[in-house]
């Protein structure tokens, strides 16, 4: 997977959240292989993602399924620099300023997921994200 790694080394800290699409779940798997090599962290869910935020520079997304209204709200407020999202588990509302100086952040999602549910839905990744990777079959 040399692209891969080549669009992985290009995921800066930025304002950008980049996406990884991957043809199907065995792709899907191999990214996350590639993403430990990088050394990036998993999180599963807005929760996880949250309290990452402060320990790891590199953090990764998977979005199996359906995307969490919390955690699109955060993508899409992750460029303006200040992020306000409800989130009861946390204690009501808290707000994030994101450090774009040292943080890297990476959605990995199916091509499936991201057509048939995702996108389908009211909410749209690719005109919120920076760079989008796809893998081939």
């Amino acid at each position: 997977m040399e692209a891969l790694d080549k669009f992985i080394s290009h995921c800066v800290p930025s304002k950008d959240i980049h996406l990884l699409i991957a043809q199907n779940n065995n792709e899907f798997f191999n990214i996350e292989e590639t993403l430990k090599k990088h050394k990036y962290h998993k999180c599963i869910d807005i929760n996880q993602f949250i309290d990452s935020l402060n320990t790891y520079q590199k953090i990764y997304l998977t979005v199996d399924n359906l995307l969490d209204k919390t955690l699109y709200d955060f993508i899409c407020q992750y460029p303006t620099g200040q992020i306000s999202l409800s989130i009861p588990e946390k204690g009501g509302n808290i707000s994030i300023n994101p450090d774009y100086k040292s943080t890297s952040i990476l959605i990995l999602i199916t091509k499936e997921n991201l057509f048939s549910k995702v996108e389908k839905d009211k909410f749209t990744l690719l005109d919120k994200v920076g760079m989008v990777f796809q893998t081939d079959l």
